[in-house]
């Protein structure tokens, strides 16, 4: 949003020597991305966020890793109709795809477009989702949400149908704590990259060009 893209604007004209950016940072367009922009003029640091350019410094976990682990494990509990939701078809979630498509292609399972939803991110937009899936009899057996909002969603909206599945969400948020049940959640080891981007800044600091 505009927001965004002017805090960029803010923080430069104020005179700092580097950005660090949490989170996927939700522009209209990344045809010419701000963060880009940003980056000619300071270093620009993304935890868990992704810009190809000069000067940009991305940390991730590798989410695509994660994800095919996790559709591997489900597989083999004998789920085969793994339903995938997101929201923003940012770097993160692309990643999830490829790894959500890779494991079932590894085992032999066909790729089955209708358990592949973007949906909003409001409760009733999951809940929504989910009826309308039951309304079609789209069967499917275990659920991922690309956040742990979204699995959480979804895990309210079988309660409510009475179904039973494994629902596992992303994050290990506390939205994932606090559910009841308490939400299954892939952790993305949030620590570790911020100690990274610590040593990034220091090194960025001292006049040193660390590796992208």
């Amino acid at each position: 949003p505009a927001e965004e893209q002017q805090s960029l604007n803010d923080v430069i004209a104020a005179g700092v020597t580097a950005i660090l950016c949490i989170g996927p940072m939700r522009f209209a367009t990344m045809d010419v991305s701000p963060i880009a922009t940003a980056a000619k003029q300071v270093p620009v640091i993304l935890l868990e966020g992704y810009v190809e350019a000069e000067g940009v410094y991305s940390i991730t976990c590798n989410h695509r890793a994660a994800m095919a682990e996790l559709v591997e494990l489900l597989m083999r509990r004998q789920r085969r109709r793994i339903l995938f939701l997101y929201s923003r078809p940012d770097h993160a979630c692309q990643e999830k795809i490829e790894g959500y498509k890779a494991a079932l292609a590894d085992a032999g399972i066909p790729y089955d477009e209708a358990l592949l939803l973007q949906v909003g991110t409001r409760p009733e937009d999951v809940n929504a989702c989910i009826k309308n899936l039951l309304i079609k009899r789209v069967s499917f057996d275990a659920v991922i949400g690309a956040e742990d909002s979204l699995a959480l969603g979804a895990q309210k909206a079988l309660q409510r149908t009475g179904l039973n599945m494994p629902v596992i969400g992303f994050n290990n948020s506390l939205i994932a704590c606090s559910a009841n049940p308490e939400l299954t959640s892939v952790d993305c080891r949030a620590d570790p990259q911020c100690a990274h981007a610590i040593t990034l800044l220091d090194a960025l600091r001292n006049g040193q060009t660390p590796q992208r």
